[in-house]
């Protein structure tokens, strides 16, 4: 009798202790999930929730940037698809200069920052598909389709066949986004080891992302080759963004043209200064004006000429005269 018992506070001690390490290896664990999001995402999830609706509405684009990295600020973005408040350019890009009469709404910028998050959004998408309010139904329909469009085909043609009519009818809108086979090739040459054979595959990136196909994913892959070493291949990035932005998509130009301003190669910010100067940006003013201090004389000049065509006012290279001409306006 005593083997027997003295065997049962054996086994309940040695369970006990596995007991108290698996509380201890989760717990552990949490801390660690926790520990792994970045200090810039739990400051941008803690903006999602200011009284202020020009910070929500810019901490969701910034959290856009972020992409994959974003992922534990899915449930605050999702909460925030019925925010429709008003906002413009200014609003969000926080630059004086920026007075475009653009509009959106932190409901439409948490929209984009959920499809650059992408697949960790998507079970908690589906949820909110299928109870929401007409708008918030709508927003979390254009999310879903532009996520599930990069799935392969094959997992999308297993949607197609799902028990769940909501999975299929997404899976339906994601083949109306989908990507033109043709950028699978593309990609693969934005890494090849030649910078022109690079350029060549931006370029024709560009012409497929006109107005028939889906500008989100063409801009997103031009996006992550703006990192390319080779200046002449940022240079047709930049073309290119603009074009398919030209084109009447909602991809915002803004963002890409302006950081472009900024680039170290003269080339580039040459090319962002006469694209906001040909499609009369009036946002691109004040940025304008400060690139006539530009190292270049090539882009000190381009400026000046974007500022004539913009404002119809010409002012020469001369800074002085643009910023009191600015200053009496605005």
């Amino acid at each position: 009798m005593r083997l027997i018992t003295f065997a049962v506070i054996a086994c309940l001690a040695v369970a006990c202790a596995v007991g108290c390490a698996n509380r201890e290896g989760k717990s552990e664990a949490k801390l660690s999930a926790q520990a792994s999001v970045s200090k810039d995402v739990e400051r941008l999830i803690d903006q999602l929730s200011s009284k202020d609706a020009a910070e929500r509405g810019r901490a969701a684009f910034n959290l856009a940037k972020l992409g994959f990295e974003a992922k534990p600020a899915v449930p605050d973005l999702i909460a925030m698809l019925d925010d429709d408040a008003k906002l413009t350019s200014f609003d969000i890009h926080q630059d004086r200069s920026i007075s475009s009469t653009y509009q959106t709404t932190p409901a439409e910028q948490a929209m984009y920052a959920l499809i650059q998050i992408g697949e960790p959004a998507v079970e908690e998408l589906f949820s909110i598909y299928r109870t929401s309010e007409p708008a918030v139904k709508t927003r979390t329909t254009d999310a879903l389709k532009h996520i599930i469009s990069r799935r392969p085909l094959e997992k999308i043609q297993k949607d197609l066949k799902s028990s769940d009519p909501a999975v299929r009818t997404i899976a339906v809108l994601a083949l109306g986004v989908g990507i033109d086979p043709r950028v699978a090739l593309l990609q693969d040459s934005l890494r090849d080891t030649d910078p022109e054979v690079r350029r060549s595959a931006v370029e024709s990136l560009r012409w497929i992302g006109g107005p028939n196909t889906d500008p989100w994913e063409i801009s997103k892959i031009l996006q992550d080759t703006y990192s390319d070493k080779d200046p002449k291949v940022r240079e047709e990035v930049v073309r290119s963004i603009g074009y398919i932005a030209e084109n009447g998509s909602q991809v915002s130009v803004e963002g890409w043209i302006f950081d472009a301003l900024h680039d170290d190669d003269p080339n580039v910010r040459r090319e962002a200064v006469y694209w906001l100067g040909w499609h009369k940006r009036f946002n691109a003013v004040m940025p304008l004006i400060r690139r006539l201090e530009d190292e270049s004389p090539t882009v000190r000049s381009k400026a000046a000429w974007s500022l004539w065509q913009i404002t119809g006012h010409n002012y020469g290279q001369d800074k002085a005269k643009w910023e009191k001409w600015w200053n009496q306006n605005n």
